[in-house]
């Protein structure tokens, strides 16, 4: 019988990408999602520190799995901006979480759940590869998150994206161009360029460039937006 999933999701759009990606990890080994935490095997929180309150809304939503964990046995793992800013401390906290993970480690989702333990460490920028959409999940949605982008340099005093997202690496533009291809082909028509200042994207051409590539893929009908992080005065 497959093990069973349910992925909570605080943050923005790239967050909501992130939980796509993990799912994607869970389903290519064997996993299958679930409606309510409530018939999970494991419950998996991705969360955002930019502002306090959604730090106060993970440690919240963690007291109630902490239940399904003394009925049922549910492994409860937390991801995101909170797990990398936060690391052993947020076990310290709640001591009964299996695994924490940072972004850059996402599709070590299936064997973090067996084997526990904390992975944050920032992946160097020439070994770091971006996570790309599955087409097949993809399959009869109007609209995809594609990733240009990660991470921040601007280091501005208020904000904590490049401790929890690293710095900036941006993806190739031919890779971003045939992830949108293969999405078309599966009938997606409005893509979503992700990143967290994709004002600096520096993939081998400019974001305006980019967004003109991404437009002309055969299918792709609807308008491009692009998301960047929400403190960014840029």
């Amino acid at each position: 019988m497959a093990r069973s999933y349910f992925i909570h999701t605080f943050g923005c759009q790239m967050n909501e990408s992130d939980s796509q990606r993990m799912g994607e990890a869970l389903a290519r080994a064997g996993w299958q999602p679930v409606a309510a935490p409530e018939a999970a095997d494991l419950v998996l929180v991705n969360t955002c520190s930019i502002r306090e309150k959604a730090e106060d809304k993970l440690y919240s939503a963690l007291g109630r799995y902490r239940l399904l964990k003394v009925q049922r046995g549910t492994r409860i793992g937390v991801a995101g901006c909170v797990a990398q800013q936060e690391k052993d401390r947020l076990l310290s906290r709640a001591p009964f979480v299996d695994f924490v993970l940072g972004p850059d480690h996402l599709e070590k989702v299936p064997q973090l759940v067996d084997t526990g333990g904390v992975e944050t460490d920032f992946v160097d920028t020439e070994h770091y590869l971006f996570p790309q959409a599955n087409p097949e999940s993809s399959r009869g949605k109007a609209t995809a998150f594609v990733t240009a982008m990660k991470g921040c340099d601007n280091v501005c005093s208020f904000c904590v994206v490049p401790y929890t997202r690293g710095r900036e690496i941006s993806r190739s533009y031919p890779e971003i161009v045939r992830e949108v291809a293969r999405l078309a082909a599966v009938g997606v028509r409005e893509v979503t360029l992700i990143g967290q200042n994709v004002n600096s994207y520096a993939g081998g051409c400019s974001f305006a460039d980019l967004i003109r590539r991404v437009a002309a893929v055969p299918g792709v009908l609807r308008r491009i937006w692009s998301a960047a992080s929400p403190t960014c005065p840029n």
